[in-house]
């Protein structure tokens, strides 16, 4: 029976005990109040607060202690709601982001009946336009369509072979050669060829520069483009009709207005585009009104070589040729490009233009010396403008903010017929007609 007694006073005791160690309700309501004041106080606080509850202080420092632990718990697991909340509210974005760009790029669009049906509608523009143009007695607002002959004859084609394969080995020979064909020029420290020793070099059978409006226009510069060569000499020898646009056109929107391939002699073989030979037509400008256009009927020649790649291109005269009557009268003499790989996936390009011109109007005094300088159309002109559009080609295939290739692409063409707008809308074309409206843009 003591024994007994024994254990009901310790059991008696531990409850006294842990009843002791609660806090009462006034007690919590005065330290929740301190706390939204004061959370770390000092010892004399704790004292002050100590005498006033009736409380140990060491206990009211472990219940603030505890307190604030307990409030850094609870903002933590605020803080992560809400994270998750904005995660899911970031991901609802970027789902409808996503289906909305799917429903304004279809991946199930028939592209080639778009470009048909696209194809159609130039055909009845022109048709349109030439009927209107009959009535009121105005020309066509549309770029005149190049001249195309009938057909080429087989001695025609067996011509033009011989025509470009001269004028590749000419190419290859100025790409080649230094001094004393090319003289760096003490101004600018540009290439510039020594007329004489060319002449000396290519004697012309048809020499017209004794005409004193004839002038040569010669350059060469080198440098590196980011694309590979295959890349290169593909959108160079791009096919394209009067129809669709040629890619080459595509890479120089500030210089070319017009590029058509009139005629494919020969196509890529089995071994690429080694051999390749077209007739083309082009149009080249320079971004102003008060320069006329430069029109070219031409052969594109492209030849594979162990160090690369080469394409020329020399003018070829029609010799029962009316229809095509330019203000411009121009011959381009073998022109170019060879195409290197580098190891970086760069090509290394070294460009050449040799043009004849003949000055048949003054020039206007804003464009004289870039003209006469030969900077408007020459082949640092042609390379620079090759490596801008290379680099915005790269920047958007690395763009990460339009994950889609359909959706890049897609804004590609988008920039790229902005920028072809711009140009068209402001220069000589024969499709443009502008209105002086001002005694000061004549000619001095």
């Amino acid at each position: 029976m003591e024994h007994h007694s024994e254990g009901s006073v310790s059991s008696d005791t531990h409850k006294r005990k842990k009843c002791c160690n609660r806090h009462t309700s006034n007690q919590i309501q005065r330290l929740e109040a301190v706390f939204k004041t004061c959370s770390y106080p000092d010892e004399k606080q704790r004292l002050q607060l100590g005498r006033e509850l009736a409380m140990d202080p060491t206990k009211i420092k472990f219940w603030f202690q505890n307190r604030r632990t307990q409030l850094k718990t609870q903002n933590e697991r605020d803080d992560n709601c809400t994270l998750i909340q904005e995660n899911d509210k970031i991901r609802s974005q970027n789902k409808a982001m996503r289906e909305a760009l799917q429903n304004v790029i279809c991946s199930t669009c028939d592209g080639q009946k778009l470009r048909i049906e696209n194809a159609r509608l130039k055909e009845e523009l022109v048709r349109v336009s030439s009927i209107a143009a009959g009535y009121t007695g105005s020309s066509s607002t549309l770029p005149n369509v190049p001249y195309q002959p009938a057909g080429l004859s087989h001695k025609e084609k067996s011509l033009m072979f011989d025509i470009a394969t001269n004028a590749m080995q000419e190419l290859i020979f100025l790409m080649e050669t230094n001094e004393p064909l090319w003289m760096k020029s003490n101004n600018n420290g540009r290439d510039t060829l020594n007329l004489e020793t060319y002449e000396t070099m290519f004697p012309r059978t048809n020499n017209q520069l004794k005409n004193p409006n004839i002038r040569i226009e010669a350059s060469r510069k080198s440098g590196d483009v980011i694309m590979n060569a295959l890349t290169l000499v593909e959108m160079f020898m791009d096919p394209i009709d009067f129809v669709e646009q040629h890619k080459w056109m595509e890479l120089f929107p500030t210089i070319v207005t017009i590029a058509k391939t009139i005629e494919v002699i020969s196509s890529r073989t089995k071994d690429g585009l080694d051999g390749s030979l077209q007739l083309m037509y082009e149009e080249l400008q320079v971004l102003s009104p008060l320069v006329p256009i430069r029109e070219f009927y031409f052969l594109r020649y492209c030849k594979q070589f162990e160090e690369g790649w080469a394409i020329v291109d020399v003018s070829y005269e029609f010799p029962h040729n009316k229809h095509f009557a330019s203000k411009f009268r121009g011959h381009r003499l073998p022109s170019g490009c060879f195409i290197q790989n580098m190891p970086n996936g760069k090509s290394k390009v070294t460009w050449i233009e040799h043009v004849e011109v003949e000055d048949r109007n003054p020039v206007h005094m804003l464009y004289r010396n870039v003209i006469y300088s030969g900077v408007a159309f020459g082949a640092e002109k042609w390379l620079t403008t090759l490596q801008i559009m290379c680099e915005r080609i790269a920047s958007y295939l690395m763009d990460s903010v339009i994950p889609s290739p359909d959706g890049k692409r897609t804004m590609m063409k988008l920039t790229q017929r902005m920028v072809t707008n711009f140009c068209e809308s402001i220069n000589g074309s024969a499709s443009h007609r502008w209105t002086t409206l001002s005694t000061l843009n004549e000619i001095m």
